[in-house]
């Protein structure tokens, strides 16, 4: 889970990166009680979940959408039907951080309707930045409710109704590193020293309404599953454009505002009793309406305004699957799956700059509708060696639909539409058991290929008066380039003795361009004085910012007392160097992350005490590196930054109470 971006979290696995402004389908897809939905909308705001579950690979078969890496599926905790019973924890740390949880459930009629209500509020000074400009604090503020009601009037049937949500307040200060090279009075920054220098506080709010409708009921032998969903995703993003205040006493404003209203479909149909052949037939369909507001300050300190009141992105997906289970013999058995999908976009983009009185359609008319279709699917052979080891092999393709980027400075539409993309993986894998089942040991290796794999450039410097020479940065650009993903992944829990216990993982991936020519600034490609962007050869180039090598390590030892016990948890957790997002200024270097948890629980699980930090060391690292800063007055000698969070040191306090 990258954070680093409070206003853009996003998941990567196997090395596959997701940049949430590119616009496309995530590569790793999030599930909030069987409904796909933004990163953000789950992980911004997590309180009383049941589980979550990682599923690893191309998936499309078994529920929900196709994404090339993964999926993640979090499930909140369903109503007590029987005992009003719920949960209160209260956190406090020393970077300004309160955070309060709790969760409440009311059965009405005892065994078969209950109510749970579930709220959050937190409060913290983010990455303890201040803008030396304006004087200001970074600080954040959320909060966010949900309500589920469950019932279960017979055996055969049940259904949940979920509604959440939840509110986001933060000042997305962005710190700036460097010395003033046009004597304009600035302090020189360092790297680590968590200050900006905008003359305006940026500032961000997100709103988020989830609602999933969740109906099982089973009958011969079969289960219907239906999952309805809705969302209304609302963000307001204020920044000054002008991170190293060039312009002095003048803003370079943006504001954005993106409005998403997605409605969802599932049905699924499962056999439920073991036989020769298990199988599950589902389809799928999703309509988002989506619509970007934008307000561009082009000239600081003057009236030249760039407005585009609604940049439709809409989308429409239908989809067919099924996912077959056959059991050949006690010890081997094959798993099938077959998917069609078909994906209508609409793509305008229009704009205009009221002091020149023009309009600009970026998007001609005969681009602004496509649509595609495409069968994936995917094959898997599983059999027990014995009792306590499994081997598996499997090949699996994938999908991803295409798009546009949102981006003013760039005004090519050839350049700002990008295409579908198809990727083709072959997994073999292995899962056992040692020291009678006291160790699990999971491995696999997996080979990728990407047809078209999307990517996003971003800060990239473009030509923006086709003279051949860039002149101005723009936040981005989504594009496709051919891929090649391969690596292997090892993961393990263990119990060493009755108190202590050992887990961890380690990953290698290698994911590198193949043969492809990607956006870049001009310094190894040249500018053709018609495209707005330059391009260079980035054969043999790694594709993002995922690292090569990933070590985590857990580690838990308890101490066994009257009535409770004492536990001491440490976790580990190392990030190789990494590619720097497709920028010629050197890779992004590794480091180590240390955090400690230690407490006293009771034995029946009704209260625990903690005491832990977070970065315990205090490491000193940058998440990812920008260019320099080049506002229209020229370099400034400034580029902004992402650091690790400084070491954080707290308490929590958690009761479960029932009656």
């Amino acid at each position: 889970l990258d954070a680093a971006d409070s206003r853009n979290q996003t998941l990567s696995l196997r090395g596959i990166s997701f940049n949430a402004e590119s616009g496309a389908n995530p590569a790793v897809d999030t599930y909030w009680n069987g409904i796909a939905v933004r990163t953000d909308a789950v992980f911004g705001q997590m309180y009383d979940i049941e589980r979550i579950e990682v599923l690893r690979g191309p998936q499309g078969t078994l529920q929900g959408k196709t994404s090339p890496a993964g999926a993640v599926l979090v499930l909140t905790q369903r109503p007590n039907y029987d005992t009003t019973e719920g949960t209160i924890q209260q956190s406090f740390d020393d970077n300004g951080g309160a955070n309060t949880q709790l969760g409440l459930s009311l059965p009405i009629i005892p065994g078969e309707l209950s109510l749970r209500i579930a709220g959050a509020y937190d409060e913290n000074d983010m990455q303890g930045i201040k803008n030396i400009t304006t004087g200001a604090d970074q600080t954040a503020r959320s909060s966010s409710g949900r309500f589920t009601m469950g019932w279960q009037p017979s055996d055969n049937f049940s259904a949940q109704l979920f509604f959440q949500y939840d509110e986001q307040n933060k000042d997305s200060f962005q710190p700036v590193a460097g010395d003033d090279t046009q004597d304009a009075g600035k302090p020189s920054i360092g790297k680590y020293d968590r200050e900006a220098l905008a003359n305006t506080n940026n500032q961000y709010t997100k709103r988020n309404k989830l609602s999933a409708l969740h109906i099982d009921w089973e009958f011969f032998d079969h289960q219907v599953t239906s999952i309805t969903g809705y969302q209304d995703n609302e963000q307001t993003d204020i920044r000054d454009l002008d991170l190293a205040n060039a312009v002095v006493g003048a803003s370079q404003m943006q504001s954005v505002h993106i409005d998403n209203d997605v409605f969802s479909q599932e049905i699924r149909i499962s056999s439920i009793e073991p036989k020769f052949w298990e199988y599950i037939v589902g389809s799928y369909y999703e309509k988002r309406d989506s619509s970007t507001a934008l307000l561009r300050d082009l000239s600081p300190g003057s009236s030249l305004n760039l407005i585009a009141p609604k940049i439709p992105t809409d989308r429409e997906e239908f989809g067919l699957f099924i996912h077959n289970t056959f059991h050949f013999t006690d010890a081997t058995r094959a798993q099938l799956g077959l998917r069609w999908q078909k994906v209508r976009r609409k793509m305008a983009y229009d704009f205009s700059i009221p002091a020149i009185n023009r309009d600009i359609s970026v998007i001609p008319k005969e681009m602004q509708n496509a649509s595609d279709e495409e069968v994936t699917g995917g094959i898997k052979l599983l059999h027990d060696l014995n009792d306590d080891t499994m081997i598996y092999a499997s090949l699996d393709t994938s999908f991803r639909p295409g798009g546009v980027t949102i981006e003013p400075r760039i005004s090519n539409a050839d350049d700002l539409i990008y295409d579908n993309e198809t990727s083709q993986s072959l997994e073999l894998g292995a899962k056992t058991s040692l020291w009678d089942n006291r160790m699990q040991i999971n491995a696999a290796l997996y080979y990728q290929e990407f047809k078209g794999y999307i990517n996003r450039a971003s800060d990239l410097l473009v030509d923006t008066d086709l003279d051949g020479n860039g002149d101005a940065r723009a936040s981005g650009l989504t594009y496709n380039g051919d891929a090649i993903i391969s690596g292997a992944e090892v993961d393990f829990t263990s119990l060493i003795t009755a108190n202590w216990s050992l887990g961890g993982g380690i990953s290698y991936s290698d994911a590198k361009y193949d043969g492809a020519s990607i956006p870049c600034d001009g310094a190894d490609g040249d500018y053709d004085g018609q495209s707005t962007v330059a391009t260079c050869d980035a054969d043999g180039q790694r594709i993002g910012g995922e690292p090569n090598w990933s070590v985590s390590l857990n580690s838990e030892y308890v101490v066994a007392m009257d009535n409770m016990e004492a536990y001491v948890r440490g976790l580990y957790k190392f990030t190789d160097s990494r590619a720097n997002d497709n920028l010629d200024n050197g890779d992004v270097g590794g480091y180590g992350l240390v955090s400690l948890y230690s407490g006293l629980r009771s034995n029946d699980g009704v209260w625990e005490l903690g005491l832990w930090a977070k970065n315990l060391l205090d490491k000193e690292a940058e998440v990812r590196r920008h260019p320099e800063e080049l506002p229209p007055l020229g370099p400034t000698g400034f580029v902004k930054v992402e650091v690790l969070q400084e070491r954080i040191i707290g308490m929590t306090a958690k009761y479960n109470f029932s009656f």
